[in-house]
């Protein structure tokens, strides 16, 4: 058998697998869903000076730039260094005061504990509260609410068993000196009687008082912690 009646037949069926390709490419083309010249593939983020809008989040490993603008305005404070926002307002810690040991702030007020921090953001009063159980009369729950004028020191107490309605007690403080004052107060049950504590601080003189009161009487003093 001759070389070229061999390739004959091999010319043939390579003929047919690239007409066969070519078909198979042409009907999985999907042409342009709208004419020219909309439809465009977006562009993608380059170095030239056009400005670029993307509709999409954009993530990046390592974010520099020489300005930043928010809304109308560049270089806004509230991106010039990290912080947390709510709004407009900003903080760049978690405390605020000279000493940095008030990790929980509100505007201008501070408090080092969550307990110290109900009602920080009242102008005038700090709220202390807390609840205990009693074993006392079948046992139940006693709550203990306070509340201290940042500015006198004067202080004022209410409590509640088993969800009944408030009642008012003695309280544990008078107005003392000018100052800033914080108050942190508690229940316990000692013997099936309910114990109250409440120390207040002056942060101005950073001076602190405690005092105890057994089942809502009278207020006694007990050896100042610090």
């Amino acid at each position: 058998m001759s070389s070229s009646s061999i390739l004959q037949p091999l010319k043939a069926l390579v003929l047919i697998l690239i007409i066969g390709l070519g078909v198979d490419f042409a009907l999985a083309w999907t042409g342009p869903s709208s004419a020219p010249p909309t439809g465009n593939v977006s562009a993608p983020v380059n170095v030239g000076s056009t400005n670029q809008v993307k509709s999409g989040g954009l993530g990046v490993a390592n974010f520099v730039a020489d300005s930043v603008t928010v809304g109308a305005t560049a270089n806004a404070s509230a991106v010039t260094s990290p912080k947390y926002c709510i709004g407009t307002s900003c903080i760049t810690m978690w405390w605020s005061s000279s000493s940095n040991t008030d990790p929980i702030c509100l505007g201008g007020s501070c408090a080092s504990t969550w307990g110290e921090a109900v009602g920080l953001g009242d102008a005038t009063y700090q709220v202390s509260c807390d609840e205990g159980y009693y074993s006392g009369n079948s046992g139940g729950t006693a709550v203990l609410c306070c509340k201290v004028n940042k500015t006198t020191g004067a202080t004022q107490c209410e409590k509640s068993q088993n969800g009944n309605a408030w009642g008012s007690m003695y309280d544990p403080f008078e107005a003392g000196g000018s100052g800033s004052y914080e108050l942190s107060c508690g229940v316990a049950s000692s013997n099936g009687n309910n114990v109250y504590s409440c120390c207040r601080t002056n942060r101005t003189t950073d001076s602190t008082q405690c005092k105890t009161s057994q089942n809502g009487n009278a207020w006694g003093s007990i050896p100042d912690p610090f």
